[in-house]
C-alpha cells in the first residue's frame, strides 16, 4: 500500500518515514546515521558531476556554508525545504538527491 500523504512541514524526509512502521510499506528500517550518510554520498556525487564546490552550493542555495558541510560529512539530515533548495541550486530533481530510491523494495 502507498505510504500516507505527506502533510507538508519542514520536518526532514527521514523523520517522516519513521512515523510509519516501515515493514507495513515494504520499506527497509535505516538508521538515522544510514540515512545521513546515504543523503551525504548522493550530495558530494551530485556536486562532484556538476562541478559546484560546498560555499558555491551555499551561496547558490541559501544555506550556510557550516550547515552544508554538516550534509555533506553526515552530521546532519536536511529538511525538506533543504532538500529542494539544494536541488535546485544543482538544477537536479529532489529524487536525484534521496540515495533510498536506489534501494531495492
Amino acid at each position: 500500500s502507498p505510504l500516507p500523504r505527506w502533510r507538508g512541514g519542514i520536518t526532514s524526509p527521514y523523520r517522516y518515514l519513521r512515523k510509519f512502521k516501515k515493514s507495513e510499506y515494504g520499506l527497509p528500517d535505516f538508521s538515522e546515521e544510514e540515512w545521513s550518510r546515504g543523503f551525504a554520498n548522493k550530495l558530494r556525487k551530485k556536486m562532484r558531476i556538476k562541478g559546484v564546490s560546498g560555499k558555491e552550493l551555499a551561496a547558490r542555495s541559501g544555506i550556510s556554508e557550516p550547515r552544508i558541510s554538516q550534509y555533506l560529512n553526515g552530521k546532519t539530515i536536511p529538511s525538506a525545504v533543504a532538500v529542494a533548495r539544494l536541488a535546485l541550486a544543482l538544477e537536479c530533481s529532489v529524487s536525484e538527491l534521496s540515495w533510498f530510491a536506489e534501494l531495492s523494495l
